[in-house]
């Protein structure tokens, strides 16, 4: 356990740890929670929509921001959620870095047999198999954004790896570069940036973790391990420790408040 990088987690006798004792329910319900405010109400073509493009507009952006474009999309007629026109001032609006982010995928979906409620259902019955297909496909959907829409979607077969992932899983043990947590300075100006795996890579850790997390019976589902539980729990603790939460207190579950994290979703049944 390293509090040089804020790695609360530790592995003992193949059981995960959390601050030196076994993962706690209250840490559980807590991910829980946050994972249900990220997931859609029920599957059907706006909420296929909404969630990918809130995937993709979550892309180098602070919570807020995705989530009042995402809620702009709210009544809006369906063929309006696949007009890159309107989804690009929307994004303006909203404060977005990146407006044009949502015309390749878009072109995609409309020559994809069956649409985005097909796409979807393809993510959610052949999780990796898919993943590669859009991110080798369709620009700007890289292995992350593909794994959080799977998530978003239901699914539980994928991890979405952010840098609160890799920081907690290079301190489990995992050989994980350190510029992927850790913002490192650029030759050209000097400017601290994180870097991101390639898909290779990217596999590569995605795979070494689950083996890594496989054992742990608190993680696990009816089917085997529940990869969005085990990557909501380190988001929670990056969470807690990017507002500035003293994690290493005792008891951290029971004495602070819920983190906010609204749905993003309008719930609409068409």
């Amino acid at each position: 356990m390293g509090r040089l990088y804020n790695q609360a987690f530790s592995l003992k006798e193949g059981i995960v740890h959390f601050l030196d004792a076994p993962l706690s329910q209250p840490l559980i319900d807590e991910t829980r929670r946050v994972l249900a405010s990220h997931r859609v109400p029920v599957i059907n073509t706006r909420s296929c929509y909404e969630s990918l493009w809130f995937c993709i507009a979550s892309q180098y952006s602070v919570y807020e921001r995705p989530l009042d474009f995402t809620r702009s999309l709210h009544g809006v007629p369906l063929e309006r959620l696949a007009d890159v026109a309107f989804l690009q001032e929307q994004a303006l609006q909203a404060g977005l870095i990146y407006q044009d982010r949502f015309g390749p995928a878009a072109e995609f979906i409309a020559k994809h047999p069956g649409g985005i409620m097909r796409l979807a259902r393809e993510l959610l019955e052949k999780p990796g198999e898919t993943r590669d297909m859009l991110t080798k496909e369709v620009n700007f959907i890289n292995m992350k954004t593909a794994s959080f829409w799977h998530l978003c979607l239901g699914g539980t077969k994928l991890m979405t790896l952010d840098r609160h992932n890799y920081r907690q899983l290079a301190g489990l043990g995992l050989d994980i570069a350190l510029e992927y947590y850790v913002a490192q300075p650029r030759k050209k100006d000097r400017r601290k940036v994180l870097n991101y795996p390639d898909a290779k890579e990217y596999a590569r850790i995605e795979e070494d973790a689950k083996r890594l997390l496989g054992g742990e019976q608190t993680l696990q589902n009816c089917t085997g391990l529940d990869c969005a539980l085990a990557t909501g729990i380190f988001w929670v603790v990056g969470a807690l420790f990017a507002r500035g939460t003293n994690l290493w207190q005792k008891d951290i579950f029971c004495e602070v408040p819920p983190l906010k994290f609204s749905s993003p979703y309008s719930g609409r049944p068409d």
